[in-house]
């Protein structure tokens, strides 16, 4: 449903000079019934928003790599207030998920 109330935004650039190639993927999510479900800029700092959802009501643990390295990264609520830090390793972190759970973190990547 999603799809349908957030038109796409899409912008077509000549090619760049650099590294990256026809495609890449900035996230990455492995998880058995885990997908991600939102990325955004926080309103109130540089940190990225990402909000993962459980889909097949069984708990489960998600590995999320970004392309750059990671600062830091917490749990937060929906209002973007942060909780607990999430241990980060370079450019990944784990988390658990409960079964049907939408858990939302606040992602620093280092600038």
């Amino acid at each position: 449903a999603a799809e349908f109330t957030t038109p796409l935004i899409a912008a077509v650039e000549p090619a760049h000079p650099g590294p990256l190639g026809g495609a890449a993927s900035f996230v990455s999510v492995d998880g058995q019934g885990v997908e991600l479900a939102w990325v955004k800029r926080a309103e109130d700092s540089d940190a990225l928003v990402l909000r993962l959802v459980e889909w097949h009501g069984r708990p489960a643990t998600a590995t999320v790599t970004l392309r750059v390295p990671i600062r830091s990264a917490r749990r937060a609520n929906l209002l973007e207030d942060a909780g607990e830090a999430v241990p980060v390793a370079g450019r990944t972190f784990r988390v658990a998920l409960r079964p049907h759970e939408i858990a939302t973190f606040l992602v620093e990547p280092v600038p």
